[in-house]
């Protein structure tokens, strides 16, 4: 994305754009597989806003690997892009899909997880499990609204009913 495509993509009629941004962390977009760094995230969404298209970000917290540190980066992306966005769309605690990439892969990802158990239940391997997730969920909620964005989407998956909690 640069100047001349956004710009393109306003004459267009574009008015909204939603960045999966995920994190302000360069240490969980790299572990995330994104692609991209937080810099370059943070240009993006600047030329979004200057060419006159609202941006909208998604984020993920919990990520396995995600330390206290790494979450603080994203509370401090948002705030320094906080002019830029218009809306966080999306704020989701991490969820494991026992068949997605980092339910087949546990040991790549170093979680931690009882088959036949609900996969809300995982474990990274810093020991953040579920509660601590939905935690990380309410205070980026708490700091989003403290900094007078919308916010349209806030998901704290709820345990399946149909699985065992516990072995």
């Amino acid at each position: 994305m640069d100047r001349n495509i956004l710009s393109k993509m306003k004459r267009a009629g574009c008015h909204t754009l939603i960045y999966g941004v995920e994190s302000g962390s360069d240490h969980v977009l790299k572990k995330m597989g994104k692609g991209y760094a937080s810099d370059q995230a943070q240009e993006v969404i600047k030329l979004t806003y200057e060419a006159g298209i609202c941006v909208n970000i998604n984020i993920i917290v919990g990520f396995p690997g995600e330390t206290d540190d790494d979450f603080n980066e994203t509370l401090k992306f948002i705030v320094k892009n906080k002019k830029y966005i218009n809306e966080v769309t999306n704020v989701s605690g991490c969820t494991l899909f026992p068949l997605a990439d980092m339910g087949k892969n546990r040991q790549k990802y170093e979680i931690s997880w009882e088959e036949h158990t609900d996969p809300m239940l995982f474990k990274d391997s810093n020991g953040i499990g579920r509660n601590e997730r939905n935690n990380r969920v309410e205070v980026m909620i708490e700091e989003i609204s403290s900094l007078g964005l919308s916010r349209a989407i806030i998901n704290k998956p709820a345990m399946n009913p149909n699985v065992k909690a516990v072995a």
